[in-house]
């Protein structure tokens, strides 16, 4: 069962997916974009410094896998102007030269790789034998545990929603954003954030709250018009940019089928104060003027 609790849940992510994040994050701090030889690791680096190289990766013609046990599947069919580029490469890693691949196939051959595995905006990148690969998702389920994580604690603390939806990223990206459908038609898209145990999100509008609203301005005709008065907005939770403008309802109490005096809400920082302003209903056509 997942926990949650101010915008976050304990990922279950499999002990591998966190050795991956552990590597990754020592891979960025610590590796080097170059292909020249450096000090000779031995495979068992797979499990701890070089663990970001696992996984599925494609490019354009080009296909690689590298296993947690160390095995390599390496591909790439081109023609190019008639001229084929084909390599294969199977074996399992020998050791790590620098950024290549020592594979131990019927001979010992080199991988070269020219840009270790990086992250570019969220995504997993890495140049092999010059191409470009993306690491494809380790998770396929990701995406869809985050949508259901946010989904079930917006429901619980925002309001009834009829879904979460992320991009394809999510399934590796650690940054990316979401969008939420309230039930009252509201759009609200989140900035997401993963790391190895948790998720992280935030509303990119100002989250206000309807019965705060409507109490401020009850308060505000009690001490300004000496009146009691009902008020009414648009929903339990209302999204809205700064310096955006919308509209609550207020009516005298008793007269519940009077014509509502209206109440313009503008949304003043992203903490939440807004200024309040109100107009009176129009007189109808014929009608004597209140006093």
């Amino acid at each position: 069962m997942r926990s949650v609790s101010g915008g976050r849940v304990g990922a279950r992510w499999s002990a591998l997916l966190a050795t991956l994040a552990l590597g990754a994050l020592l891979a960025c701090k610590g590796g080097t974009r170059s292909s020249s030889a450096g000090a000779e690791e031995p495979a068992s680096a797979l499990a701890s410094s070089r663990a970001a190289y696992v996984g599925q990766w494609s490019g354009p013609d080009v296909s690689l896998s590298i296993s947690p046990e160390g095995e390599v599947h390496y591909k790439r069919e081109r023609k190019s102007g008639g001229t084929s580029t084909n390599k294969t490469i199977t074996g399992s890693i020998k050791a790590f030269q620098g950024a290549h691949l020592k594979v131990a196939a019927l001979i010992t051959v080199t991988l070269e790789v020219q840009a270790p595995p990086h992250e570019v905006d969220g995504v997993w990148k890495m140049t092999a034998e010059g191409d470009e690969l993306t690491r494809l998702s380790s998770n396929v389920g990701r995406a869809a545990e985050i949508e259901g994580a946010i989904k079930d604690n917006l429901d619980k603390n925002v309001g009834a929603t009829r879904s979460v939806t992320c991009p394809r990223e999510a399934s590796t990206a650690t940054a990316f954003k979401c969008q939420a459908l309230f039930e009252d038609g509201q759009r609200v898209s989140y900035a997401v954030k993963v790391d190895a145990a948790n998720i992280q999100w935030e509303a990119e509008a100002v989250p206000l709250s309807g019965p705060q609203l409507e109490q401020s301005i009850v308060e505000l005709f009690a001490k300004q018009r000496k009146e009691t008065v009902t008020a009414t907005c648009p929903a339990k939770t209302i999204f809205r940019q700064v310096g955006e403008v919308f509209t609550c309802e207020a009516r005298k109490a008793g007269q519940a089928g009077a014509e509502p005096m209206l109440v313009s809400i503008t949304v003043k920082d992203t903490t939440g104060n807004v200024g309040i302003d109100y107009q009176p209903p129009k007189a109808k056509a014929g009608a004597a003027p209140s006093r």
